[in-house]
């Protein structure tokens, strides 16, 4: 017989896990649960085992919750598995396995991947590619890793073709970025599980995903078509001349001088640094700003007198503010040079503004795109003064990429051999002639 003074026995009791605290046993039915919050929200499960629930603890985070792809429950999927199966058999087809078969069907790599691979990457690229995973991988992510063949992938790709092509709404002209973030799943599977997997993906795969012609747009402006194009910024708003011709003269990406801090700006010796970059999310919005460019190695950009006078314009407008870093949720002081009200730029507004003044200069049917002015400001360098100013003035650390990529065989080269064998050739028929 229980008395007044004896206390009842707590229901959740604290447990923990090789280190991993913050789990409760549930002593009445004997499952974990668990919680977590990040950025203030608060997030928990319950699961059955001790480990699960320490598992889901150290690696949960709301990005990597991929439940949309396994929205389907299992009669679903089947139905859905057993109709792609009959699109992809061929008749009389047999297909050897490829590797071990350890029993993983590509979703479970697809989430080991993402936990212990995509997770360490720049924010930014692992958003990109988990929405392009909804899109792509959306089929397959019941297929055991075994019958992952190059004649599956074939399959498969005709199957999202024909996709493509029925939604009238489609962009898409090819799988390639597809394919090689496929391709790179699945030599991390080769690395890590199974080293007797050979990747399927073969060069055809890139010929069969092709649904239509890519459009050419040409990158390299020439000098006329760039002045008309600054000249129809200014009319539009002279703030728009500032940052375009500023992109021109770093020969730099976008974001890196969206991200530029009055920091940065150094008017004593007349230097300006290239180390932060607005990072810009699904919505092209800004998410926050990275202390480096794309190849992690900072840069310096000497002030020209055209630079000056436009550094000296934006001081007049400089307004320090706060900015919200989605990493952290935390609000983070910025001094944006160009800004507009003190806010960062979002994408959106600076690709309206260059395709409008793009069109307004009768160039829109040429060129499209923010990234026109880093090529077009390495290949005039290349062309007045060599493929090493080229490079240094894009801070590239190859010369292939700015050879094969960025610039173009200077036109005067062509120009001079064709004059010198002119004038060859004209000394070799006055000789004969006499």
């Amino acid at each position: 017989m229980k008395t007044n003074t004896e206390t009842k026995k707590p229901r959740y009791e604290k447990v923990s896990y090789r280190d991993v605290k913050g789990i409760r046993k549930d002593t009445q039915n004997g499952t974990f649960l668990v919680q977590k919050y990040i950025r203030g929200e608060r997030y928990f499960a319950s699961f059955k085992t001790l480990k699960e629930a320490a598992d889901w603890k150290r690696n949960f985070h709301p990005s990597l919750n991929l439940k949309p792809l396994r929205s389907l429950n299992n009669q679903k999927l089947n139905e859905k598995m057993k109709e792609l199966s009959t699109h992809f058999k061929h008749q009389n087809a047999i297909e050897l396995k490829n590797g071990n078969d350890f029993s993983y069907r590509f979703l479970e790599v697809w989430e080991l991947y993402v936990a212990k691979h995509l997770s360490l990457m720049e924010r930014s690229t692992f958003n990109r590619k988990i929405q392009n995973a909804k899109i792509f991988y959306d089929k397959m992510m019941d297929q055991p890793m075994v019958e992952m063949t190059a004649g599956f992938i074939s399959r498969y790709l005709s199957l999202k073709k024909d996709e493509a092509m029925n939604n009238l709404h489609s962009r898409r002209y090819n799988f390639d970025d597809d394919l090689k973030s496929l391709k790179a799943i699945f030599n991390w599977y080769r690395e890590y599980i199974d080293a007797q997997f050979v990747n399927p993906i073969l060069k055809r795969h890139k010929i069969e995903g092709i649904i239509r012609k890519t459009p050419k747009r040409k990158k390299k402006m020439r000098r006329h078509e760039l002045l008309n194009f600054f000249d129809e910024l200014e009319k539009d708003n002279l703030f728009w001349r500032d940052f375009a011709e500023t992109q021109f003269y770093f020969s730099g990406r976008v974001q890196e001088v969206a991200g530029l801090q009055w920091g940065s700006v150094d008017f004593v010796d007349g230097m300006i640094e290239i180390e932060n970059v607005v990072v810009w999310g699904p919505g092209k919005d800004v998410n926050y700003l990275k202390e480096s460019p794309k190849n992690g190695e900072e840069r310096f950009v000497p002030m020209t007198e055209k630079l000056f006078t436009i550094f000296q314009r934006r001081l007049s407008e400089r307004r320090p503010s706060k900015v919200i870093d989605t990493r952290t949720g935390k609000l983070v002081s910025c001094d944006f040079v160009f800004h507009i009200g003190g806010q960062p730029l979002s994408y959106r507004p600076i690709q309206y503004r260059y395709n409008k003044a793009l069109k307004k200069a009768g160039l829109f049917h040429k060129y499209s795109s923010t990234h026109i002015l880093r090529h077009s400001m390495a290949n005039l360098v290349r062309e007045r003064m060599g493929i090493e100013h080229a490079q240094a003035v894009g801070g590239w650390k190859t010369r292939e990429l700015v050879e094969h990529v960025y610039t173009e065989r200077q036109a005067h080269l062509t120009k001079d051999a064709l004059k010198n064998i002119e004038e060859f050739m004209s000394e070799n028929e006055s000789t004969t002639s006499k």
